[in-house]
């Protein structure tokens, strides 16, 4: 538990909107405890990529999604500059009052608040799928869950990751999207932040009338503000944003946080890593080809012995089927990609040299050699 001396006041959820309300006299007059530059988030709160999770607890499926686009250069002329172009990212920045969990006297923070990341969540019920999710979670965070159904995104499965929230083992499914395959979806900054005004004005005025705390939470949640802006940034600009070593991105956040009785940051590492690894890649070509679908894809794609020659050429038209158990293997060749199988792929690639060269030297040796191989 926190000392009384880092505690927050209670304080009403008034008309104003949460990102731009003041603080009252009385907390103005309260200095917050200093924070040391470069110190550490409150433990066991933020994720850690790449652990394992050996508790036997069963993680919970989450996905994210992050949209990127080729940066427009500044002249084509201009071969530093256009050296000098890095991909761009389409980061939120979050507000810092959760209006779902927040009361009329209590003001609850968000996880992350104040912080750049990507849209994301975990699983539902309802959702068939990972990309599903992520594509559900970008039509309620950065649309405002506007129109029917969330659209249906052309992405790339980049990473599969397990993370540890506040103790809570996830497994995140992260995707990446090239804005030139979604262009149709129209996914603007303006338009969204168009969008994000609109939801903020409707739900200040809610608040205003009373009618938003007597409203279901499911209702609440198409409603409530959770994303302040979007931006197109550069994978530098971005990492810069989310820099661990400052106290506050600013004193919008600083300011807010406060006003929840929080005094210290809460830094998405997982999406500093994410970012770092795109930047590395460097084009969008590179992070498609590094990515675990492609890779799978690869893997599913590997070349494989030639096709065996008709059965009536290697048994010298004596019999259109080998007798035996040996037939249904033969006749129907399912060749596994596991190593452990790798001697049954040599296997067949003789026996199908084999039979080559039985039509040159008789089918009585072809058949010969194919029963040596059977053995």
């Amino acid at each position: 538990p926190r000392p009384k001396s880092m505690r927050a006041p209670r304080r009403n959820l008034s008309c104003d909107s949460l990102s731009s309300q003041a603080l009252s006299p009385t907390a103005r007059s309260k200095t917050p405890p200093p924070v040391r530059e470069g110190s550490p988030p409150k433990p066991g709160r933020e994720p850690q990529l790449g652990r394992e999770h050996s508790s036997g607890v069963k993680a919970t499926p989450a996905a994210g999604i992050i949209l990127l686009r080729e940066r427009p250069a500044v002249s084509e002329l201009d071969d530093a500059a256009w050296e000098s172009q890095e991909l761009e990212v389409l980061i939120g920045r979050y507000h810092v009052v959760d209006a779902l969990r927040s009361g009329r006297d209590r003001l609850v923070a968000l996880r992350y608040g104040g912080e750049w990341h990507f849209p994301g969540g975990a699983k539902r019920q309802a959702d068939r799928g990972p990309l599903q999710t992520a594509c559900r979670e970008l039509h309620e965070e950065f649309l405002g869950g506007a129109g029917d159904a969330a659209p249906e995104l052309a992405a790339t499965l980049f990473a599969k990751v397990s993370i540890s929230v506040s103790s809570r083992p996830y497994v995140q499914y992260v995707f990446v999207a090239d804005e030139a395959d979604n262009r149709p979806l129209q996914l603007t900054a303006e338009r969204i932040n168009h969008g994000l005004r609109r939801q903020r004005l409707a739900f200040e005025r809610l608040v205003a009338s009373g009618e938003w705390w007597e409203m279901a939470r499911s209702a609440k949640a198409a409603v409530g503000p959770e994303v302040r802006e979007v931006r197109w940034l550069s994978l530098s600009a971005a990492i810069s944003a989310l820099d661990p070593k400052v106290p506050f991105v600013d004193e919008w956040q600083r300011e807010e946080l406060a006003r929840c009785g929080v005094y210290w940051r809460q830094i998405p590492l997982g999406t500093i890593q994410i970012l770092r690894q795109l930047q590395r890649l460097g084009t969008i070509a590179a992070i498609k080809a590094a990515a675990v679908e492609s890779r799978l894809d690869r893997v599913a794609t590997a070349r494989l012995p030639p096709e065996l020659p008709p059965l009536t050429a290697i048994y010298g038209g004596r019999t259109a089927q080998p007798p035996g158990l040996l037939g249904p293997l033969l006749a129907s060749p399912r060749p596994s990609r596991s190593p452990r199988n790798a001697r049954s792929l040599r296997d067949e690639a003789a026996l199908a040299e084999a039979a080559a060269g039985g039509e040159a030297n008789g089918g009585a040796s072809a058949a010969g050699e194919a029963a040596r191989l059977a053995s």
